[in-house]
C-alpha cells in the first residue's frame, strides 16, 4: 500500500488517480502526524509520497522519524513540494539517498510514474517490504 500525505485535497486525488491507473492501493493522510500513526498501526505501507510543507507535523519531521526507525529506515519515500526546491531539500535527501526522491508541485504524472518504476513499484505491485513488524 502507498501512503499518500499532502493538505490539499486536489493534490492527493491527483497522485491517488495516477496510482489507481496503475493498480496500487493507496490511503490518504492530510498531515504527517497521521501518517506517522497510521505508519505505526499498518505494516501494509511500501511506499510514503509526502508534501514538504504541511500543518501539525511536516514531511520533513515525518522523514526525520522515519529514518530514525530501523523497521521503516530503508521504506522508499518521494517528497513532493511547491514551495521548497532542490537546495532546501538535498540534506534530506542526503540522510538516505538510495530511499529518497523529490518532485517539484505541479506534479508531473509521467515523471512520477517513472520514478516509481526507478522504486521497484510495477502495475499492481511493490518491490519494498519491510521485515520487521512495528
Amino acid at each position: 500500500m502507498i501512503l499518500i500525505i499532502d493538505d490539499d485535497k486536489v493534490s492527493r486525488k491527483i497522485i491517488s488517480a495516477c496510482l489507481d491507473r496503475l493498480s496500487l492501493k493507496s490511503v490518504q493522510c492530510e498531515n504527517g502526524r497521521e501518517a506517522w500513526e497510521l505508519l505505526w498501526e499498518s505494516n501494509d505501507v511500501n511506499l510514503v509520497i509526502t508534501d514538504m510543507v504541511m500543518p501539525d507535523m511536516d514531511g520533513k519531521e515525518l522523514i526525520q522519524l522515519i529514518r530514525e526507525q530501523d523497521e521503516l529506515k530503508k521504506l522508499p519515500v518521494i517528497m513532493i513540494s511547491g514551495v521548497l526546491g532542490a537546495v532546501e531539500i538535498a540534506p534530506i535527501m542526503e540522510s538516505s539517498p538510495a530511499y529518497t526522491f523529490f518532485l517539484e508541485k505541479p506534479l508531473d504524472i509521467d515523471l512520477l510514474e517513472k520514478h516509481l518504476q526507478a522504486i521497484g513499484v510495477r502495475e499492481g505491485a511493490i518491490s519494498y517490504s519491510s521485515s520487521s513488524a512495528h
